[in-house]
């Protein structure tokens, strides 16, 4: 349970949750195009401030992450920070362009609303399935590695399709399952608009 949470005016706006399992290397980096600012609840409720508070990232447990300007947000760089749970990603509304969060624990992450977003790596995790976002200037998805089923890999190589975005790399092979006909044909139609994708055989 996040102690501090309920009835703290804090959460009444929009804000970032992250969970680790962890209570070392955690380690968040926000690239920002302005002058952003930034406050954190710690999992015993503490708050801090500055981009990375360093000396409040040591406890397992769910983070909540507040920002003067989300839309200041670039880049979201989050990998092998041991994370189960990684919420909320709507808050950078349609301004991030890249988000690294490979190597956790996530079993679920919705990025469908980042319809600016050109890459993302998610790839060793543990995530059952992906909706691709709608966004045209998508050029990397690495997904590899996160034991997803065939139904799921087939969702992900239409939703790449249904973007209309070109010339990029999409990888989901490894412990993912091979897709289906339908994904393979698919496949067939990102190889013609100039992505390399790669799958499971």
């Amino acid at each position: 349970m996040l102690h501090g949470i309920i009835g703290n005016p804090f959460v009444t706006t929009p804000f970032l949750r992250f969970e680790t399992d962890s209570g070392s290397s955690l380690d968040p980096v926000f690239t920002t195009s302005g002058s952003a600012s930034f406050q954190w609840i710690s999992p015993d409720g503490t708050i801090s401030t500055g981009a990375t508070p360093s000396a409040a990232l040591d406890q397992i447990g769910a983070y909540v992450v507040k920002c003067s300007n989300w839309s200041d947000i670039t880049r979201l760089d989050i990998r092998t920070d041991n994370l189960i749970i990684l919420e909320n990603l709507h808050v950078f509304a349609a301004t991030i362009t890249r988000l690294d969060c490979q190597n956790n624990s996530l079993t679920v992450l919705d990025v469908s609303s980042l319809t600016a977003i050109k890459k993302i790596y998610c790839q060793g995790n543990s995530i059952a399935s992906l909706d691709v976002p709608l966004s045209a200037v998508l050029d990397t998805f690495l997904c590899l590695n996160n034991g997803m089923s065939q139904a799921a890999v087939d969702n992900i190589l239409a939703g790449l399709v249904a973007t209309g975005a070109s010339n990029g790399n999409a990888d989901l092979s490894g412990t993912n399952a091979a897709p289906s006909a339908a994904g393979l044909t698919n496949k067939g139609l990102l190889e013609t608009a100039g992505w390399t994708v790669t799958v499971t055989a």
